[in-house]
């Protein structure tokens, strides 16, 4: 038996629309996830320099939690992976871990073209694509668990993390668990139906993010951005509420440090600062100020918005002219199917319309007549 998703309002069902134009393709996430396989294949082949150390990847950050964001422009996506050895930090320095994964890539005909040597990570550009970096690690003896140690050119030693970690408090808050599997597999690909609130409230803020800041030096980090919206999240039960949630949350943190930055700490490794960028780059705390007050302005109008004509123009300004309209003429092509299969309907007093209501209508929600007009258009 199947149960049906629960019908959404007109806004709800606009913001995931945008949120899914956002994502990987099923082509560009078959692709990655081929291309992974094959990263993981050639690190822990028998006879490498790494074998001996049983490499172990597994996927972290925003293909790990699946809040992956289309980039503007040519840009690509950012894939995350981490390359976990069994050594002793203790025993083994940093730069022969980095260097190790380094000689193993260039020992490949290949990814010796298209690789790039970052502070922490190796990146392999596949042009036109995504790029896919590749975090060196071992466990962290110190902390224990799922906590790791990964090189760190700048600060000249080791920096601990736990992406694994992470990702399960970021999954607890959201509510939303993935199945454990033994590389690690890459999360499979879910039905937009089924993601949680929180996690379309995650893309939605790190689209809106690339929309206004032009200096990445000034871009808050995805990792500030997911932590403080699953500080904020509490259960709110669509996307437009965690969103909404999100931005009063943290215009309060603002309102509270109007000057000095407060600090966004690793919810599992509290010594661990994900904000040290407002304390190190001038100007970035003052940017992220702005651009929250501004976001919450704009938002504060798409709620009151009325009308799919007045709430395109906020989505566009918000989100980006293409996938806004994309959105919007993918719902007005949903409606009108649902209009004639009789699926809308409407709460008695409001204005707002559902649709996808099977055999019978949720509480509180009286199906329209087939033949309203609901002052929706089929083009955009």
């Amino acid at each position: 038996m199947t149960t049906a998703a629960p019908p959404r309002s007109m806004l709800d069902h606009l913001l995931n629309l945008v949120a899914v134009k956002l994502e990987l393709t099923v082509t560009q996430y078959e692709d990655a996830i081929q291309k992974y396989r094959a990263v993981d294949d050639w690190l822990s082949a028998p006879g490498s320099i790494l074998y001996p150390y049983a490499p172990q990847l597994y996927p972290q950050g925003s293909l790990r939690i699946l809040t992956t964001v289309k980039p503007r422009g040519h840009e690509e996506y950012d894939l995350d992976i981490v390359s976990q050895l069994a050594v002793n930090p203790r025993q083994v320095t940093w730069q022969q871990v980095y260097r190790w994964e380094k000689q193993r890539l260039r020992e490949h005909g290949y990814y010796k073209t298209i690789l790039e040597l970052k502070n922490r990570c190796l990146r392999l550009n596949y042009a036109g694509q995504f790029h896919m970096d590749i975090l060196p690690a071992c466990p962290d003896p110190v902390l224990g668990g799922t906590a790791i140690l990964v090189p760190d050119h700048k600060a000249g030693g080791w920096k601990s993390s736990d992406p694994k970690g992470y990702a399960t408090s970021f999954e607890a808050r959201s509510n939303w668990r993935l199945a454990e599997k033994a590389a690690q597999p890459v999360p499979p690909q879910v039905a937009p139906e089924f993601k949680a609130p929180l996690v379309r409230a995650v893309q939605l803020i790190k689209r809106q993010r690339d929309q206004v800041f032009t200096d990445a030096d000034l871009a808050p980090a995805s990792i500030v951005q997911t932590t403080l919206a699953a500080e904020a999240y509490a259960g709110q039960a669509t996307t437009a509420e965690a969103v909404t949630r999100y931005l009063y949350y943290v215009s309060q943190l603002l309102d509270a440090n109007p000057k000095m930055p407060f600090r966004v700490l690793n919810p599992v490794n509290k010594g661990e600062v994900l904000s040290e960028r407002w304390e190190s780059t001038p100007g970035a705390y003052e940017a992220f100020r702005r651009e929250l007050y501004a976001f919450k302005d704009l938002w504060e109008r798409l709620l009151r918005a009325q009308g799919t004509v007045e709430i395109h123009e906020l989505l566009k300004q918000l989100f980006g002219e293409i996938v806004a309209t994309d959105a919007v003429r993918e719902y007005s092509a949903r409606m009108g199917a649902a209009k004639e299969a009789g699926q809308f309907g409407t709460r008695p007093g409001s204005s707002s319309l559902y649709y996808g209501l099977g055999a019978g209508a949720a509480p509180g929600v009286v199906r329209v007549p087939r033949n309203t007009n609901y002052g929706i258009s089929g083009s955009v």
